[in-house]
């Protein structure tokens, strides 16, 4: 049972990535590289004010895809220090 529901939840996940990329008709990898210049550009230029909670989305969001999905079984020191990283 737990097979199909991995299996069902990774066929969900291809699907969101085929309707993204023929939305934007190019590959997940550079529309996420445009996002985030598109961010970091406008965070700069102070263009874009985006609450403290979606900042924080964002930033999980990024660890996922630099690091993968979160996985209680590695060491997880600092992985949901949020606050932490906005100090640096």
């Amino acid at each position: 049972m737990e097979n199909q529901t991995s299996k069902r939840d990774s066929d969900t996940a291809v699907a969101e990535i085929d309707l993204i990329v023929n939305k934007f008709g190019a590959p997940l990898e550079d529309i996420y590289k445009l996002a985030i210049s598109f961010y970091r550009e406008r965070k700069q230029s102070c263009e874009l004010m985006v609450p403290y909670e979606k900042r924080l989305l964002f930033m999980a969001y990024s660890k996922q895809v630099r690091y993968g999905p979160y996985d209680a079984a590695a060491d997880d020191s600092g992985w949901f220090d949020f606050i932490g990283n906005d100090r640096m």
